[in-house]
Parts: structure tokens; sequence; C-alpha cells
């Protein structure tokens, strides 16, 4: 029986995150995943990244492993007593880099709306006692860049809430939404403000639903190396520490809903 937990969103929630972290992800045998494409599902693991040519001759690497916000999110999960006797964890990976709404990914009919829906009817076919209990969102710097109006994204993104919680048959399904890179937004206002503006209007607004600050998260350029010239993405421990704060949020929506 699953609990299953979507991901969905563009590069942040795929996860590109790189470097040094303090609690690298463990496999555990409660945590699986479906991924995106094949919709296969796998133990839960970070992915390792070829890195260019020119970053091997300088970290003396091939390949380095990706963080995720979901693994962590999902650790704390299974670590706190949530997971029940008998039950695993499903992460549904659903991140795609580069998408947002006015890239026409993720509307309804859109591809990336309709691989979401049919990875969650694969999820919940798996056995009876399947259920999905989060929906984990990062995205938004796509729309940004393209100077998504602020009504338009805040329209898509309800209605993508609605849609999923609808195909879940989970009408109080907790929705999580996290802010940006503090290092990109910072060097991106005009464009960051509107979106980051309809992201707090619609968790503000939906029952059951939390924004996430990104504050003291540093970026790639920061947290890996200087030499990446990375500030959109997360270093590896900023994910970690940013899925450690989804799941402290998605248990204040709970312990809110019990008391």
């Amino acid at each position: 029986m699953y609990d299953v937990i979507i991901c969905a969103g563009q590069s942040n929630m795929e996860g590109c995150g790189y470097g040094e972290t303090e609690r690298p992800f463990e496999p555990d045998p409660r945590i699986l995943m479906m991924t995106c494409r094949a919709h296969m599902i796998l133990p839960a693991a970070e992915e390792m990244q070829e890195l260019p040519a020119a970053y091997r001759a300088l970290l003396l690497r091939r390949a380095l492993p990706r963080g995720h916000l979901g693994l962590s999110f999902a650790r704390e999960y299974a670590q706190r007593g949530y997971l029940g006797e008998g039950r695993k964890i499903l992460l549904l990976k659903a991140a795609v880099s580069a998408t947002g709404f006015g890239s026409n990914h993720w509307k309804p009919q859109d591809v990336l709306y309709m691989n979401l829906l049919s990875m969650i009817q694969k999820a919940l076919s798996l056995d009876q006692g399947a259920r999905v209990t989060a929906l984990l969102w990062h995205q938004g710097e796509t729309d940004a860049q393209l100077q998504t109006a602020r009504e338009d994204y805040e329209r898509h993104l309800a209605g993508l809430v609605a849609g999923v919680r609808a195909a879940c048959g989970e009408p109080d399904l907790p929705f999580l939404a996290g802010g940006f890179v503090p290092q990109w937004r910072q060097a991106n206002k005009q464009t960051c403000t509107p979106i980051l503006s309809a992201l707090r209007t619609v968790t503000a607004n939906t029952a059951r639903a939390a924004f996430v600050e990104s504050d003291g998260l540093p970026s790639n350029k920061q947290g890996f190396h200087r030499l990446h010239n990375d500030t959109i993405h997360f270093c590896r421990n900023a994910l970690y520490q940013f899925g450690a704060r989804y799941f402290e949020a998605w248990q204040g929506i709970l312990d809110g809903a019990t008391r």
C-alpha cells in the first residue's frame, strides 16, 4: 500500500543541486519513486549527473549526485511516524526543467499536466489502499522569465491544484509551493515579484495549502562552486533543507486540521 507524494513543477523540483550536504539521502526500502517519462517504479535515490569536461578536470569527478527536495520530504515523512505499518512512500517525479504555464506545459490538456494525471492514475491503480497525501510544487522561474501576467498565473495554478485534487479523489489534499533561490530572486526582482505574489495569493486563498519560504538557501554558485555560475538552482544541501521546510509546512497543515 502506498502513500503517494506528488513532486511537480520545473528544475528545482526535478533536482539540479550539487555540492556537499550535511545529510545525504540514504536509500530506504520504504521509499520508492515513479519516473516522469517511462512511469517506472524504482527505489528512491539521488540521480547522478554527468559533468561537462571543464568541470571534470576542475573537480576530478566525472559525475556528481543531484539533490532532490522530495527525497528529504519523504525521509522526514517516514522517520517521523507518518507512514503506517506495511505502507510505502511513492514519489511521483513529475517535474521537468524549463517548463511553465506560459510555455504551454502545465495548463489543462498541456503535455505535462496530462502526464501528471496519468502518473496519478497509475499510482492509484497499484493497490486498493493507495492514496495521495501531498502535492509538492516548485515552479515559476520560467513564467517569470516569460513575464506571464500575475492574474494568469494565479488562474492557471489554482486550476491545476483543483484538477489534481479531483484526479486524486482528495478534495482536501495538502498543497505546498515554495519560493525562488534568493540570489536569483534578488537579481531579477521585477520579473520575479508578480509570480511570487501569485504563488502567495493562491496558497493563501486555497484551503489546506501553504507557501514555503526559501530565505537563506544558497544557489549552486554559492553552495557548490563559484565557477559554476548557476544562480537559479538551489545547491544540493539547500534542496534537502528546503524539503524539510516543505515537510514542516505539510505537518502544520495536518496539525491545523486536527485541532
